[in-house]
């Protein structure tokens, strides 16, 4: 008896049809249905017409809810870039500002999840994202969280995506806590004493007895020096991040603050022979204006260098007969240090001078065991 391995298919001959060669698979014939939404043809098929019918059935409950399913499937990067298009043209929204924000993304989110799609990216993703800048200060993770919160409410919103992913983020409790300490009684006296010699001395003071930030010393003018009357510095503007002028970091930055008798008398005689009351008070290394990050941090590096050398630092020479600065100034001091430094002077001693609302000025106090201010 033949076995029918590979030629035609017995049945189908005998049921008056052409004869199908066996393992070919079967041709469907697909249901295609098509209806209209907002103007625009949309259309589903299946293999029946019940399967094409419930296809349609899910297309249209998701185009009812809103969903935008070509934007939900654009990718984070594409989105987040088309998103800070928007946000650079708000008015409220600086250049700083700007450039904060898109560094925020550049390094942390695109790296992570920019390729994937704005409908696949979960809670997990972000949470992620923050775990992972959890090297940093609390205070710039709070930014981050604040940054990916607002695309993802935003896309939301637009219903690019059904739900927001980012609605329940948390910072991690192993953040780091930004506050920044004071200086201790050792340290003050060193910085004092160099004070004393440095071309920079007057404008570390400044910050470290009056309680300036270094935009708001950076911006002084002699018309806001008050040698008299006790003497006072009006603090009115400040330089920002772009190099502009514009107003304190604050509301309460606006404010009157006295000045510290150790500088007073050298200030009085400065004003005297100002060319203008409108020139600045502090100048960078070169007699320029400290109108940036850039200038004022060549002129603290230069004070710094100083100041550990009266700490002790020393030289050396290494194996390839380099010298090398053997640095003892402690790495967590910085120029945003000295004015919480302020802060160790017991408000007694300012607030029956002081002409700001809050007593002492608009800074958090610091507590240092140590000193005996």
């Amino acid at each position: 008896m033949k076995k029918n391995g590979g030629g035609p298919n017995p049945k189908k001959a005998q049921e008056g049809g052409e004869a199908e060669p066996s393992g070919k698979k079967k041709e469907y014939k697909y249901v295609r249905l098509s209806f209209r939404f907002e103007g625009e043809l949309k259309s589903v098929r299946g293999k029946t017409k019940p399967e094409a019918e419930k296809k349609m059935r899910e297309l249209k409950d998701k185009l009812n809810q809103g969903l935008k399913l070509k934007g939900g499937n654009v990718s984070v990067t594409d989105y987040i870039l088309n998103y800070m298009l928007l946000y650079r043209d708000c008015p409220e929204v600086s250049k700083p500002a700007y450039d904060q924000e898109m560094r925020r993304f550049e390094k942390y989110v695109f790296p992570a999840i920019g390729s994937m799609r704005m409908n696949r990216a979960s809670k997990d993703h972000l949470q992620k994202i923050v775990k992972n800048a959890s090297g940093s200060s609390r205070s710039f993770m709070s930014k981050l969280v604040g940054s990916i919160k607002r695309v993802f409410s935003n896309a939301c919103d637009d219903r690019i995506i059904p739900y927001d992913p980012s609605a329940k983020l948390r910072i991690p409790p192993s953040a780091k806590d930004g506050s920044r300490r004071a200086l201790t009684t050792q340290e003050r006296n060193h910085f004092l004493r160099v004070c004393q010699t440095h071309s920079a001395g007057l404008w570390i003071k400044s910050m470290l007895l009056c309680g300036l930030r270094p935009g708001e010393a950076a911006a002084l003018t002699w018309a806001d020096v008050d040698a008299e009357r006790g003497g006072f510095l009006k603090i009115r503007q400040a330089v920002k991040a772009d190099k502009t002028i514009g107003p304190p970091k604050t509301e309460a930055g606006m404010r009157e603050v006295p000045i510290d008798g150790s500088m007073l008398h050298e200030l009085a005689e400065r004003k005297k022979s100002a060319a203008s009351p409108f020139d600045r008070v502090f100048k960078g290394m070169h007699g320029q204006n400290l109108d940036g990050r850039s200038q004022w941090s060549d002129l603290w590096k230069s004070f710094q260098w100083a100041v550990d050398a009266d700490m002790g630092a020393r030289q050396t020479n290494n194996s390839y007969g380099n010298k090398v600065r053997l640095s003892v100034f402690p790495k967590d001091i910085s120029i945003y240090n000295l004015r919480h430094s302020y802060g160790n002077i017991p408000a007694r001693q300012r607030s029956s001078r002081s002409r700001h609302p809050g007593g002492y000025g608009p800074f958090k106090l610091q507590s240092d065991p140590g000193c005996l201010y």
